[in-house]
């Protein structure tokens, strides 16, 4: 079988194809902020020794992470409305899906990352004198935002490739875009392998950036005594 490719379809609707991509990367980009924030929050309840505030805080972690996005996506979009009488814009509604699953999965490498802090560390910080909010943002935080570094970079290059699951609610990102282009001009193999590219071009960068992050002073775990 013999086809012809023509890429004039992709040259044609370039502009669509790249405001997809900037949705998709500000979709990205808005839902790690809040989802480290969120992260952040939750792995501070998750370790706190008061057991109302880490059980409900467990329970709503494991609750976020059993349930799959599309089921999120599509029972937030078409059901929330029904039940709360609040209809939210399909970006929105993705914005606050991606941005509580992705807090769900960075609060529990948090918690791990300040488990895995030295008692000593904490303690040295106390007999220099700070208060305890200076040792959980000195020392606490700062040293589990290290420690954590390598696994959110895998999060968050999973989370812009997650966000394609939002053309389930007709979010207007890259995948959702190339599909109305092949609704419109059926040349399937030149979009998608346009779309596919498009991806490519982004998170390969995007990953080479954050493995040079990782080796930098600002995020390397120096090693102890020096």
């Amino acid at each position: 079988m013999h086809y012809e490719w023509d890429f004039s379809v992709v040259w044609q609707f370039r502009g669509a194809l790249l405001s997809g991509l900037l949705t998709t990367l500000w979709l990205t980009l808005l839902s790690a902020f809040f989802g480290l924030v969120g992260g952040v929050a939750l792995a501070l309840c998750l370790t706190n020794r008061v057991a109302t505030i880490r059980i409900p805080a467990t329970l709503a972690v494991e609750l976020i992470r059993a349930i799959p996005l599309p089921v999120a996506l599509v029972y937030l979009y078409y059901v929330g409305p029904t039940l709360a009488g609040i209809t939210l814009p399909s970006f929105t509604t993705s914005v606050l899906v991606f941005s509580v699953n992705f807090a769900a999965f960075a609060a529990d490498v948090f918690r791990g990352s300040i488990a895995a802090i030295p008692r000593s560390h904490i303690d040295a910080a106390a007999a220099l004198g700070m208060s305890r909010l200076m040792v959980l943002r000195r020392v606490v935080l700062a040293e589990a935002i290290r420690r954590s570094f390598p696994a959110l970079n895998a999060l968050l290059v999973s989370l812009l490739k997650l966000t394609s699951l939002a053309a389930l609610i007709n979010t207007p990102e890259l995948v959702h875009v190339s599909g109305l282009i092949v609704s419109e001009r059926p040349r399937v193999f030149e979009v998608y392998t346009a779309m596919a590219a498009l991806y490519l071009a982004v998170i390969v960068p995007i990953v080479y950036l954050l493995r040079r992050l990782e080796c930098s002073r600002w995020f390397a775990l120096e090693p102890i005594g020096n």
